[in-house]
């Protein structure tokens, strides 16, 4: 398949996951697009569908295989997307299929870390319980996570 086929494909499902086109998602994917695959930045498709908050289109990609704990070229998974956008659906579905809330991004930072960072209360709860911990969601640990990722 000639690259800029795959290109065209590749931006063409990226934007049907950006706008939760579950229907033209399934479409490219009886093509033989691998769902797995991902974009000049890392992202899959389960990712982006994700981040923008298509609960109905992650919930499909989860059926057909996709890579729960998928990780973009700079280290961050889905789940720390999620939790940034504040998704708490779809993060419940991540988490249900069996994402791994303990992966860690380049600065060695979790879910956990994004969720304390960005003042993501009730997720800081749910995660802090999944993993039976009990790490503080108080302005010194949210200063604390900022300071690493700045770093």
């Amino acid at each position: 398949m000639p690259t800029t086929t795959v290109t065209n494909q590749q931006n063409e499902i990226d934007l049907a996951a950006r706008s939760g086109q579950v229907g033209r998602v399934e479409e490219i994917l009886k093509t033989g697009y691998n769902i797995n695959s991902k974009n000049e930045k890392g992202h899959s498709i389960l990712m982006l569908a994700a981040y923008n908050g298509h609960y109905n289109l992650v919930q499909f990609l989860i059926s057909q295989g996709a890579d729960i704990n998928s990780m973009d070229y700079s280290g961050s998974s889905i789940l720390m997307g999620v939790v940034f956008k504040g998704h708490n659906q779809i993060f419940d579905l991540l988490v249900k299929a069996g994402a791994n809330l303990e992966l860690q991004n380049q600065k060695k930072q979790t879910a956990l870390d994004y969720a304390i960072m960005f003042g993501k209360r009730d997720l800081i709860f749910k995660i802090n319980q999944t993993l039976n911990t009990n790490r503080s969601a108080g302005r010194i640990e949210q200063m604390k996570t900022w300071i690493n990722y700045i770093a």
